[in-house]
């Protein structure tokens, strides 16, 4: 079998590569990069396979050749449309849009869960539609108080967890963690209420029967951001990224509104009575 794959990498196939490799993901490759250089090289000197990598910004250290993949054309969203039957969007800056993959993805999972296309006229407005999707969903399986649950880790973890990221693609599993233990002691704290009054009295019901952080950690992000609406998702070394990095500024803009608000009142909260 290896003397079969070996002479099956080693010979082109009508003039072509008889193995193309698909390497995606190749900017999240971290540490030392020259043992995947060497790895890549050595499969190309065998003439029978071409590999191809996929990044939103290769890395410089892979020494790569680069060539960035156009949007897709207008007809091709069409086609997807179709297919799936979904509503051709009538806003051309919506349509325009669904040229990106992710986007048109996103309008995919909007379009079949809500049966109408989406009042989104921008990046933003369709991340908000999207979100708002995968919390109402949750609801629906789950019940109310769950639907809660999920709000609070869409709305306010997420966002905190994406401007803790400083830019960079991970979190460390330490980071992620005081994120959330912070968030938890904010729960018992009136500024909390303050800047979320939606969730006035229902401390109890956003803990979900976590009797401290940890628990609470498992229950919003393990189980709701992780597991249940793929918001997040866990490397090798257990470090925490985004869905989608693309979307990590918006979700930190987010957060630094709502942490203003709570910086503000929480110093408020520390004045003395007049």
């Amino acid at each position: 079998a290896n003397h079969a794959l070996e002479q099956l990498l080693r010979t082109p196939s009508g003039g072509g590569p008889a193995v193309r490799l698909l390497l995606d993901g190749a900017d999240e490759a971290g540490g030392d990069l020259r043992p995947l250089l060497s790895e890549i090289r050595s499969l190309e000197r065998t003439g029978g396979v071409q590999i191809i990598t996929a990044a939103r910004q290769m890395a410089a250290e892979l020494g790569l050749p680069e060539r960035p993949i156009p949007p897709l054309t207008e007809g091709e969203v069409g086609t997807y449309l179709e297919k799936h039957g979904l509503p051709r969007p009538e806003r051309p800056e919506l349509l325009g849009l669904l040229r990106t993959p992710i986007f048109l993805a996103m309008y995919h999972d909007i379009c079949q869960h809500t049966g109408t296309v989406p009042e989104a006229a921008d990046k933003n407005g369709l991340l908000d539609a999207y979100l708002g999707t995968l919390v109402s969903s949750y609801r629906e399986t789950f019940g109310a108080d769950a639907g809660f649950q999920a709000e609070l880790a869409v709305y306010v973890l997420l966002p905190l967890l994406s401007a803790r990221m400083n830019g960079r693609p991970k979190l460390s599993p330490d980071s992620a963690f005081r994120c959330v233990s912070e968030s938890f002691s904010l729960l018992r704290r009136r500024c909390f209420f303050k800047v979320f009054p939606r969730y006035m009295g229902r401390g109890r019901i956003l803990r979900g029967g976590a009797a401290d952080a940890e628990a609470w950690f498992g229950l919003m992000v393990r189980e709701i951001l992780e597991r249940q609406l793929s918001l997040l998702w866990q490397d090798d070394q257990g470090n925490y990224h985004l869905f989608h990095q693309y979307f990590q500024s918006q979700l930190a803009q987010q957060w630094r509104r709502s942490g203003r608000l709570l910086m503000r009142s929480r110093a408020q909260s520390c004045l003395p009575a007049v």
